[in-house]
C-alpha cells in the first residue's frame, strides 16, 4: 500500500526515514504494530510512500530493497542506518 501523508512517530512499529529527525517528508516507509514479530500474523504490512517530487522511482526501488533486507535478515533494534539512504527507528 502507498498512501501519501505518512508521519513518524506515529505509535508501536518501525519508520523508514531519509532523515533521523523524522520530518514529515522525510518518512519513507513505515510498519505499524509489531503482530508480524510476535507470529500472530504471517504477513507484514508496510505503508510506502508514492514518489514524488522529493523521492522518484528510482529512490523508492532502491528504498523497498533496503527494507525487505533488513526485515529478511537483521534483527530489530537500536534506531539505526540500514543503508546509505534508509533509517530504521523501530517504536517500542
Amino acid at each position: 500500500m502507498e498512501p501519501s501523508g505518512l508521519q513518524a512517530f506515529g505509535g508501536h512499529g518501525v519508520d523508514f526515514l531519509a532523515d533521523p529527525r523524522g520530518e514529515s517528508d522525510s518518512v519513507i516507509a513505515v510498519i505499524r504494530g509489531f503482530a508480524w514479530l510476535h507470529g500472530q500474523s504471517d504477513t507484514i504490512e508496510i505503508w510506502i510512500r508514492p514518489a514524488d517530487e522529493l523521492y522518484d522511482e528510482v529512490f523508492l526501488a532502491e528504498a523497498k530493497q533496503s527494507v525487505a533486507t533488513y526485515l529478511l535478515t537483521e534483527n530489530l533494534g537500536p534506531p539505526r542506518w540500514i543503508s546509505s539512504l534508509i533509517y530504521a527507528h523501530v517504536n517500542a
